[in-house]
Formats: C-alpha cells, structure tokens, sequence
C-alpha cells in the first residue's frame, strides 16, 4: 500500500486546506472567518476502497482491469480511478455487460458492494477479485444472511435501486433463496411499517405501497399488534428510524461498569472503559465541572469511547435552573474541545432521586427538549466502531482432534480482531511471513462463509505451515506494524513505584514476551491536558507515553485503529501482578 500512496496524497491533496490548517484552523476574508472543520474526507471505509483500487492498478498492471460500477460516487474520485487505466463497466452490469471479461482478467468490486449473482458470474468466468467492500457493510450481510436461516424478514433502509441496498437485499434473500425483505426509504415508510406490524392492515394495500421495495416471495400476513414472521430493524440505519420499531418489540440490555471518580480509582476507570461503548459523566449541578469530571473524560477519550453521556444531575438542588445547567455545560464542552476522539456529546439534566428525565419528561424543566436518560441509552447507536478492514487473527490454539473422523484436520481456534477473512483468501502468517489462503472457517454452527470481529471461529488453511499461539493471520496486502520498539500510553495500576528501564512481561493479543521501559516521554496532567516532562517512573494512577522495546517482534496496530491489535497489559515477572495497561500510539 505504501507503494502507492504518494500517488494517492498527490491526486487527494489540498494546498488550499493546508495553509488553513497551517492558521490555526482559520482563514478571514474582511469580516469573513472561514473555520475549517475538524474532521472531513472520505469515510474509513471508503478510504481503504480507494487505496486498494490504487494498489490493484500497480500490482496487477499487466493485466485487463475492470471495476464493476464505481468506487464511490464522487465523480472525480472514478476519473482519477478511469485515468490509471481501470476500465469501468456499466453503472447497473447486466450478465452481458460481463461478456467482455476473461478468466485473466482483474474484477474490483466497489465500496459499498455488488449483488451476489454479479460476484457470483465474476467468479465463473474465474477472474481475479480485488473486493474493496467496506467492512461494516459486510457485517450488515452477516446480518441479513443470519435472518434467512432463522425466516426474519430484514427491513432494509435505503434507495431501492442503489448498488448498497441491492448488495444488501441479495444477502438478504439467504443460501437457498427463500429469504425475506422489505426496503424503506424514509421516517414516512419506516411509520408506515411499524404501525403496520403493531396493528396490522390491508396485505394487497401494503404491497402495492412498496411495489419493487420487497423479496419475490414476501409475505405481508401480521396478525395485529404483532408479525407472523418476525421482522428485524438492522441497527445501521441510525437511531431515528430505529425508535418506531424497537420501542415496542425490543428491549435493549447493558453492562454497567459503575468506577468511582477518586483519583486512587482512575485505574479502575481504565479498566472499565477498555471494552466500553458508552461512558456516562455525572456532575453534581451544585458543584458543577471539576477534576474528577475532567479526569472520566480524558480517560474515556484516552479509550477511545466515542459516545458520552453527560449527566447533570441534583438539578431539583439548584431549583432546576436552566442558567446553571447551561453555564455547566458550556464548561465542559470548553474543556472536551481539546478531546480528539469524541464522536457525540449528549448533555441530559436529571434529578436521579425524583426521577426527573431519567425514565420520564421532567415536568419541572419544560425548557430542556431533549431525550430522557433511559430513552438515549436505548437507541443511541454504537455500531460500526469495529475495524473491518483490516483483516487481523491472532491464533489462540492449534486444534488437531487425532481422530478417525478428523486424522489430518489442522484448525486454528481465535478470535477476529479485525476485517473480514473468507474462505479463498490470500493470508500472511506472522511473524513468520510464509503466504496461503484460507480453506474453510468453522463455528459452532458450521461451516460459514466468512467471519469478521469480534467472532470467535476456527480457520484451516490450504497449505501445512508450522503455526502456533501468539502467530497472527493478515491480509497479504494489509499488513500491520511489525516491530520491537513501541511507544504508547499507559496508566500505572501497581501501588509501587515503576523504577526506571522497568523490565516487565508485556501480554498483546495472544503474544507474550519480555519487554523494558526503555524512555519515559512526559506524565499527562488530566486537568490541564498538560504534558509533564523530565519524569523517569510512574506511580500508581499515572498516565503518560513511555517507549518500550520487546524482546521478540510484536505484531501491532495504533490503538486508534484498533483496539485489540493496539493494547497490551504489562506483568511484574516476580508477583505475577498486573502493574500496567497501554495503548499503542
């Protein structure tokens, strides 16, 4: 990918938005500010379909390249794509637009995905597939495949003639062909379904309403109030469509990790936030911001949870003032500005022990217009936030049953840290760097055609190559960081001191080795943001960037990127303690 990438920096660069950046974020004309925003371009997804169709056109530059539709629909992005010799078949293939492929020849298939017939015939003629589909995509079809097997009928949001939509309703449709769909456009349609299958209505009226929006063979029969055949609101299609439907058929659960706000406890938080979706501020209204407020954030930033609650309850203490709420709330937005990893800030005002905004309105603060407490909890939408593109298997365990019905099976038992692996595809095993592809991928339910994080399967590859625990299966063409020498965030969770080039036992992913705290680069004061230098240890609760090295290669990403392939805990060899958790930078 590297290979290509100053190709891809030159056609996708703006001098215009650097000398921006370059000025703060700010450029004025007169009495003019034009403020840059803090995040643009393209969407992760798309931007791995783009490097790879760039890296499809330099590693198979011998050979016929053919992109089914377009990457993305930007019109300059499929110009770019067209100049490097990528030869674009039509928007909506037909069987007979695939006439002029041959078995040589090189098929992309576009970010958002192409219709299982389409891949299908690709595969026939038996050209190679470059399959740029976004990862959360996939995990959409994994979705509304799992629906066939079990007769749900998958409501699918979006245009009924879209390359996604039709992707998806292909999936949908289940192995044997015999599964259900139905597509809506709009909050008008999704109303009309739900009130449909809550209190039923006319068949032939609904069908003729979403003509050309459904399977061949659906079935609109409900009794009232409920469907006959369970219908299911796929979770990617954001929480307004979501609430119509699953007030009243499902009942979402969470898992509380309640941490004290003490500094003494700020590894508890750590620990709590590692696997959190969603983290929930509570600020006393009486006391408004202060430390303990200020230190949640930065580690649930620090984390990379990318929804925040901030609760400001007590208000019946400070006679539920909206001036005081408002003052609060403009605090802790001040200070959250500095926080890069925050996706969405919801500020609810509570009374948690007069109930006010908890389950129900309050009718004491008629001024605040938001979602109650339980109300955002159930429907906020934290899907999407695995990687699914970088396709990463760390192996736990090497089976081999040595029985009469298994004598020769070889399977490697892990769980998918990130991307997509199917049968057919090109791997690295690593460290080792030999290259084979996967055979087959096993679950407790069988067989299956592909697997995505965080599934926990068994892969068999095609060739017998000598791979053990802590060896980690890759993309060919995606591969991570291979290094002894790291640098990352930690926070120090041992009563004792970290002395100076610490040697420890560091544990990442499935790999164990020895490592030493080679550098300590600064503590991070959690109030301020600040950074402290000229430190050499850390005690219990610190935060700050060491750099470490490894006494055997570790196989990595940046935390950012992923949170399973970026994270390590640190051991004290002699007690066995867990002194510290990081994350790679």
């Amino acid at each position: 990918m590297s290979h290509v990438q100053a190709q891809i920096e030159k056609h996708y660069h703006s001098e215009l938005v650097e000398s921006v950046r370059a000025q703060g974020g700010r450029l004025r004309f007169g009495t003019t500010t034009l403020h840059l925003a803090k995040e643009f371009g393209f969407c992760y997804g798309v931007e791995r379909a783009i490097d790879l169709a760039y890296a499809a056109g330099k590693v198979f530059s011998d050979r016929n390249i053919y992109l089914l539709g377009e990457i993305i629909h930007n019109p300059d992005v499929n110009a770019q794509i067209e100049a490097l010799g990528i030869h674009c078949l039509p928007h909506r293939p037909k069987p007979e637009d695939l006439a002029v492929l041959k078995p040589e020849d090189v098929v992309i298939v576009p970010a958002f995905g192409a219709e299982a017939s389409l891949i299908a015939l690709v595969k026939q003629i038996g050209c190679q597939i470059v399959d740029t589909t976004c990862g959360d995509v996939m995990s959409v079809w994994k979705r509304v495949r799992q629906n066939a097997t079990e007769g749900v009928t998958s409501i699918i949001h979006g245009k009924a003639d879209h390359e996604e939509t039709r992707a998806t309703a292909s999936r949908a449709l289940g192995a044997d062909g015999q599964g259900q769909y139905l597509i809506v456009l709009d909050m008008e349609e999704t109303r009309a379904v739900a009130d449909y299958i809550l209190h039923g209505g006319d068949p032939a009226a609904f069908l003729q309403r979403f003509a050309g929006k459904t399977s061949e063979h659906f079935n609109p029969v409900l009794a009232p109030g409920y469907a006959e055949t369970p219908f299911v609101l796929l979770g990617n299609i954001g929480p307004d469509l979501q609430n119509h439907v699953l007030d009243q058929v499902k009942n979402p659960k969470f898992i509380i990790a309640d941490t004290p706000g003490h500094t003494q406890y700020t590894r508890n938080m750590v620990t709590g936030a590692s696997t959190a979706n969603l983290a929930i501020i509570l600020i006393d209204a009486r006391k408004g911001v202060i430390e303990q407020t200020k230190r949640h954030s930065f580690i649930a930033n620090l984390l990379r949870i990318q929804h925040l609650v901030v609760a400001v309850n007590k208000m019946d203490l400070v006679d539920y003032s909206e001036e005081v709420y408002n003052k609060i709330i403009q605090d802790f937005r001040d200070f959250a500005s500095r926080l890069d990893n925050i996706v969405e800030i919801t500020d609810i005002p509570i009374s948690a022990l007069n109930g006010d905004n908890v389950v129900d309105k309050s009718e004491h603060m008629p001024w605040y217009q938001g979602p109650t407490f339980l109300y955002h909890l159930e429907h906020v939408y934290v899907g999407g936030e695995e990687n699914h593109v970088d396709a990463r298997f760390p192996v736990q365990w090497v089976i081999r049953p040595m029985s009469d019905e298994w004598h020769d099976f070889r399977g490697y038992a892990g769980r998918v840290a990130g991307g997509v692996f199917k049968p057919g595809d090109e791997v690295t095993v690593l460290p080792s760097g030999f290259k084979t592809r996967v055979k087959a991928i096993h679950s407790p339910d069988g067989e299956q055609e592909e697997a995505f994080a965080p599934q926990s399967v068994c892969i068999t590859l095609t060739e017998e190559i000598d791979i053990s625990r802590g060896d980690t299966l890759v993309k060919t063409n995606n591969p991570p960081e291979v290094s002894q020498d790291i640098e990352a965030m930690i926070c120090w969770f041992s009563n004792k001191p970290m002395p100076p080039r610490a040697k420890l036992v560091i544990r990442h992913t499935t790999q164990e080795t020895k490592a030493i705290i080679q550098d300590v680069k600064y503590h991070v004061d959690i109030n301020t943001l600040h950074k402290i230098e000229g430190v050499d240890g850390f005690a219990m609760n610190d935060i700050g960037r060491i750099t470490l090295r490894t006494a055997v290669p570790l196989i990595h990403d940046s935390y950012r990127r992923n949170r399973a392939t970026g994270s390590f805990i640190l051991i004290d060899p002699g007690t066995n303690e867990t002194v510290a958790a990081g994350m790679i930078v």
